[in-house]
């Protein structure tokens, strides 16, 4: 199943924009973050083309070892005010977006979904970061479980959306503590099925 669900700052719902590769229902998945997770995040700036985006170091691999290890379907969940700020074109968010996508896949690292909130912080959409809108539109679009799954991200917001809705979450700054966080949910994932 693949859909894609694009939506703009005037959206009277004020949805994420998303794709959904995976077929429903997921039992449980891992939630990333974007930009400071799995690419390099731009100091008070956004990714606004692809040449600008940057693999975090170690981070594909990193994912590769986790899905060798435990098969957890993989979900972007990433906040993108810059859209609703004018300062990058939906379009060129949803480029760079199945860019990362279709690199990811051809690592061996499979996305089963993104989420993008494209909203700024005062549009007061339920989508954006620390709300949980994102991780709630994969419950409903792939009935994900989301007090089974996990979230990783870099800020305390990401960590904020996770926990309001029971999820297992990791705040990471730095290559090795992805690494950590991965392992952490190797470990879970291998307890859980024991």
């Amino acid at each position: 199943m693949t859909m894609m669900r694009t939506a703009n700052t005037n959206d009277v719902l004020l949805r994420p924009l998303c794709w959904i590769g995976a077929a429903a229902p997921l039992d449980r998945c891992l939630f990333l973050d974007r930009d400071g997770v799995v690419n390099e995040r731009i100091l008070d700036g956004y990714v606004t083309a692809w040449h600008q985006f940057a693999w975090r170091e170690g981070a594909v691999e990193a994912l590769k070892r986790l899905l060798d290890e435990v098969p957890l379907p993989l979900v972007i969940v990433t906040n993108q005010s810059g859209v609703g700020r004018g300062l990058v074109p939906v379009e060129t968010v949803v480029e760079i977006q199945e860019r990362m996508r279709l690199s990811l896949q051809v690592a061996g690292v499979p996305i089963a979904a993104w989420y993008c909130c494209p909203h700024r912080p005062e549009d007061g959409c339920l989508c954006r970061k620390p709300l949980p809108g994102m991780l709630e539109a994969c419950r409903r679009d792939l009935g994900v479980a989301l007090e089974r799954s996990y979230l990783i991200g870099d800020s305390d917001s990401d960590v904020e959306a996770g926990k309001v809705v029971g999820c297992a979450t990791w705040l990471v700054d730095t290559p090795r503590r992805l690494s950590e966080a991965l392992s952490d949910v190797i470990v879970r994932e291998r307890a859980r099925n024991e």
